[in-house]
């Protein structure tokens, strides 16, 4: 191949490989009060089980061209399609531990990730371990009065037709 500065030559055994491609990162969490800088280690309160997540493939061109595909473990049971969006929106999850995986593609089809962020929805407050023990102690408290009142009665009743 001629150049301006004379002839060139491409050696295919020279020509040295495209870096790894970066993982996906965690753009935003946006809840209905606004957006959270993070995921990872959140525990989202049982009032705000709808959010989004927004992620981006941290690249210098053809930034748009990225597709992802994403798995909430603990929920999915496998990644999802590849998609152009970069956003997963989630409703209604039950009160867990879960964790977020996230790959992405760029246009040449290099892959990367997952990236990975964890995070907690937890329980409405009538589900939790002291509302269930306070169900308990009512439920047996109203039990045993219930059997002390008759007892009393029948007792009372007893005593009434031996005179």
């Amino acid at each position: 191949m001629g150049t301006g500065m004379g002839p060139a030559v491409l050696d295919p055994g020279q020509e040295r490989p495209d870096p790894p491609l970066p993982k996906p990162i965690l753009e935003q969490v946006t809840f209905a009060a606004g957006p959270h800088p993070t995921l990872d280690g959140l525990k989202i309160s049982p009032k705000d089980r709808r959010f989004w997540v927004e992620f981006l493939l941290p690249l210098y061109s053809r930034r748009e061209d990225a597709r992802f595909r994403t798995e909430l473990e603990g929920l999915d049971s496998q990644p999802g399609d590849w998609r152009f969006e970069a956003i997963r929106e989630f409703t209604g999850l039950p009160a867990a531990r879960y964790r977020l995986k996230v790959w992405a593609k760029d246009f040449a089809g290099r892959e990367s990730g997952p990236a990975q962020w964890s995070f907690e929805v937890l329980p409405p407050p009538w589900k939790t371990w002291w509302a269930y023990g306070l169900y308990a102690f009512t439920f047996a408290g109203t039990v045993g009065g219930t059997l002390r009142w008759r007892l009393r009665g029948f007792l009372l009743r007893g005593a009434g037709t031996a005179r």
